[in-house]
């Protein structure tokens, strides 16, 4: 995250969770607010459609001024890449360093 924003790259998170959660997980993770990371957040309760719909990544590229071809997704799920290459980002998926089950 540090290279991206040295490079002026905008961050965007996008997550099926709430605002106060990502708040919440800023603070306890970064020690900072989620505006001091991110330029944009975007939450599945904002949108109509959760994932696998694209909706919330269409918002988050609105809200970062972009198209979504212009954006790449990191992923950890299944739906989250379903998402992602629906809204027609370039996207990355990495295995998720939990197991359920």
């Amino acid at each position: 995250m540090d290279a991206a924003q040295a490079a002026g790259l905008s961050l965007a998170i996008v997550t099926t969770t709430s605002r106060p959660n990502v708040d919440a997980l800023c603070k306890s993770i970064w020690n900072l607010e989620t505006e001091d990371l991110f330029k944009v957040v975007a939450c599945c309760d904002e949108v109509p459609n959760k994932k696998p719909a694209p909706d919330v990544f269409n918002l988050a590229a609105r809200r970062l001024g972009l198209t979504t071809h212009k954006c790449i997704g990191f992923k950890d799920s299944y739906n989250g890449m379903l998402s992602s290459l629906a809204a027609d980002l370039t996207t990355i998926v990495a295995k998720p360093l939990y197991r359920r089950g």
